[in-house]
């Protein structure tokens, strides 16, 4: 699912014509929704992820962010993208549904079937390295986007890279991809186990 919200890849304070990472750019996007859209972003954050109702809410969320793009224009919304930024801005606004998660025993996940591809087999292989190291998820989430810590937390969940992965499947990791899924697939877990809590 695209979304048809734009923005330019382009930050107040840069030099002219010097271009930031493009998940910067959804991040500041998505922390704004959370701030003026709260309700459509947790609504989002409480769909499957890619399944009907969730492109039905992400247009919604599309349609009510706009005041978000700041007249910017030029940049396609992934919905992975930018759940994985809703999911890390309510991580920043609420640091206890993080520390929720790094309090989860890690768990040995099923692996993946052979026969899922494109988002559905990131959505599964995030899910299956949460369930194996929900830590070391809370960890990448944390880092900075785009920096080494990143790439080393990632690199940090050792051989769950390779048994979270469909046998006999080859993919090429798209960190940024995998963290956005990640990122959502933590805060399924930090809700579930809130209201378990709370209940």
């Amino acid at each position: 699912m695209l979304l048809t919200a734009t923005i330019l890849l382009a930050a107040a304070g840069l030099p002219q014509g010097q271009l930031v990472p493009k998940q910067r750019v959804v991040a500041d996007y998505a922390a704004c929704l959370v701030r003026n859209s709260e309700r459509s972003s947790l609504r989002l954050m409480e769909t499957l992820p890619g399944s009907a109702e969730e492109a039905r809410v992400a247009r919604d969320v599309s349609v009510g962010g706009f005041p978000c793009l700041k007249g910017r224009r030029g940049l396609s919304l992934q919905t992975g993208a930018v759940r994985g930024a809703i999911a890390e801005a309510l991580f920043a606004r609420d640091p206890a549904m993080l520390a929720v998660v790094r309090r989860v025993s890690a768990a040995s996940p099923a692996r993946p079937p052979m026969n899922i591809d494109g988002r559905a087999f990131v959505i599964a292989y995030a899910d299956c390295l949460v369930a194996s190291d929900p830590a070391r998820s809370a960890d990448l989430v944390s880092t900075e986007i785009g920096s080494a810590t990143e790439r080393s937390a990632f690199l940090g969940y050792g051989e769950a890279l390779k048994r979270c992965m469909p046998e006999r499947a080859s993919y090429r990791a798209n960190v940024t991809d995998i963290r956005n899924h990640v990122a959502a697939a933590l805060y399924r877990v930090a809700r579930s186990r809130t209201e378990a809590k709370n209940a």
